[in-house]
This record gives C-alpha cells, sequence and structure tokens, in this order.
C-alpha cells in the first residue's frame, strides 16, 4: 500500500510501517505518562554546559522529554508530533521512528543540559523541533530524480505547512498569538537548540545516503 510505505526504499522487516504502529505507540505513552503522573527524571540538580560530559544530567533532561505540565501541553505535542510522525514513519519505517525519536530525545538532553535548560526542561517540543529538522530534510533531498514521489511531496508539502503554522505561535501553552514568522523556533532556546542538533543528524545521515546512492551508479 503506498500510503504505508514509501516506494523509494526496498522494503525490508527493519524499515517496514507496520501500520504506523510506533507513531500511535509514542502518543499513547506520552499520554499515559501524563495521566498516571509517573515521574521518569530524578536528578534535582543544577545543570550546566559542562555537564553533558556526565550521565546523569543529560539522562534527567533525556526523560523530562516524556513528562509534560498539564493536559493541552501532552496533548498540543502530540498533535504535532502525529504529523511529523505519519510522515517519517511511512518513510523510515516503525523501528525507524522509534529509533529517531529516541536518538532525538537523547540529543534534546545533550541541547538543554548544555544551555542550563537540563533543570527546568519538560515536555516532548524539543524532540518534535529535532524531527523537524529530519524531516525539513529529508523534504529537500527527496526531489532528487532518484527519489522524487508525488505522494511524498504532497504529503510532506501539507505537513510542512502545518509545522510552520505551529512555529508561529507564540504565548507557550497557555495562550496563543500568531506571527507570520517562526517565533517560537526563533526565540525558544531549547526549541532551536534541538533543531540545529536535528539538522546536523539530517544532514550527516542525507550526505551518507547521497554518497551510497552515487556509489551504486559508478
Amino acid at each position: 500500500m503506498k500510503f504505508l510505505d514509501d516506494k523509494s526504499k526496498q522494503t525490508k522487516w527493519w524499515n517496514r510501517n507496520y501500520f504506523y504502529a510506533g507513531t500511535v505507540a509514542l502518543i499513547l505513552l506520552n499520554i499515559i505518562i501524563y495521566a498516571c503522573h509517573l515521574r521518569l527524571s530524578v536528578y534535582n540538580g543544577t545543570h550546566h554546559w559542562y555537564d553533558t560530559l556526565n550521565f546523569l544530567p543529560t539522562i534527567e533532561s533525556f526523560l523530562s522529554c516524556f513528562e509534560h505540565i498539564n493536559w493541552m501541553h501532552v496533548l498540543l505535542n502530540m498533535l504535532c508530533f502525529l504529523g511529523v510522525g505519519l510522515y517519517l514513519e511511512r518513510k523510515k519505517g516503525t523501528f525507524g521512528i522509534l529509533v529517531y525519536v529516541l536518538f532525538g530525545a537523547y540529543f534534546v538532553g545533550v541541547a538543554v543540559t548544555a544551555n542550563n535548560l537540563g533543570s527546568n526542561w519538560m515536555g516532548f517540543s524539543g524532540v518534535n523541533y529535532f524531527l523537524y529538522a529530519v524531516l525539513i530534510l529529508d523534504y529537500v533531498f527527496s526531489f532528487r530524480k532518484e527519489l522524487r514521489n508525488k505522494t511524498n511531496i504532497i504529503l510532506g508539502g501539507i505537513i510542512l505547512a502545518f509545522i510552520y503554522v505551529a512555529m508561529c505561535f507564540n504565548g507557550g501553552i497557555s495562550t496563543f498569538e500568531f506571527k507570520i514568522y517562526p517565533i517560537d523556533l526563533l526565540t525558544n532556546m531549547g526549541h532551536y537548540s534541538s533543531f540545529l542538533m536535528g539538522t546536523v543528524v539530517a544532514l550527516i545521515i542525507q550526505i551518507t545516503r547521497l554518497l551510497a546512492i552515487r556509489g551504486k551508479t559508478q
């Protein structure tokens, strides 16, 4: 089914989309964690940039990505993740989206700890911004002739428009003020740090993929 798997990839068990089970499972996990008032992070010390060299502060920030303040917080984050998850799980597979989220949460942990945000950070939005960068780079590179696919272009364009609108809101999770430029990306340190980390990771992946394709055609 073309809406389950990207036809430009050779489908294997490890990159197959199992009916978006990864996206659904991650959304349910975040909702259950909040609904059950589970406390995942335990480190309460002050974070500094050099704490990224220590395991405990970074894991604290990693775990706090799956905790939320209130229902609006968790539901808005999961709504944003739903859009990016549908695109990436189709391209990367169910196991792929799970790996991207885990690596994304870890890199978010590094980013927010380095910016002294670790002890105050809570929510999945950092992971979302990491994935936004992955999606944007994937979409740009998907216009290459050997990767071009009409379904990917249309679906990606719709989701990118949704992401841009989400970035244009300001005021946190209680009030919303719309701007025509991505104010949330430009002013939220946790978000633009996570977006930058995602951009670096996505560029490495795309360049590696491009070199592999060129190697096969030579």
